[in-house]
């Protein structure tokens, strides 16, 4: 037998699982983007992003392939507004400082195929079965520079135990002012 091409570099999956990336730092690069307004109708773009370094690169295109479904990273940022545009800008910064002669001129397609840092975090999430499971989510864009410097392992963001949705109460919806709130 011949060894097969990439077996060092390989991760084992053992326990009947395909290894998945682990949280913290990682270099993740652009796949696309979309333009839609938010839920509340304001300017919003979505980045659809994926491991561009390391042992799990294109992880999430392998993923989409295989699933024949967009299994990409998706980050939201809105784009306008007073609270919003400093976390635009830091955004925007991210990719600046992590692609040298870039200079952002307004085009939200230059951003396809550039990279940017991230702090990758687990956060629980209920499933269609009503499961509780781990996925892994952006905590937030930084510079690639952040990365290889290294970053804080965050905690996993748990869902709250405490609130319980209001069709466990019985009712389709909460009245606020007879109800006691969930908070």
């Amino acid at each position: 037998m011949q060894k097969p091409t990439g077996w060092e570099s390989t991760q084992a999956a053992t326990g009947g699982q395909q290894p998945r990336p682990p949280a913290g730092g990682c270099v993740l690069g652009v796949v696309k983007i979309s333009e839609e307004p938010s839920k509340a109708g304001e300017d919003m773009i979505t980045l659809f992003l994926d491991i561009a370094r390391g042992p799990f690169k294109n992880y999430y295109r392998d993923m989409t392939e295989r699933l024949k479904k967009d299994c990409y990273l998706r980050y939201y940022q809105k784009t306008t507004g007073e609270k919003s545009l400093p976390f635009f800008k830091g955004m925007i910064t991210s990719f600046e400082e992590s692609n040298p002669g870039f200079d952002w001129q307004w085009e939200t397609q230059s951003l396809v195929h550039r990279l940017v840092g991230a702090n990758l975090r687990e956060e629980e999430y209920t499933n269609k079965q009503g499961k509780t499971r781990l996925g892994l989510k952006i905590a937030y864009l930084c510079s690639v520079e952040s990365v290889e410097k290294g970053l804080p392992l965050l905690d996993p963001k748990l869902l709250d135990a405490s609130f319980s949705a209001p069709a466990d109460h019985g009712r389709d919806k909460l009245d606020p002012t007879t109800d006691d709130l969930p908070w």
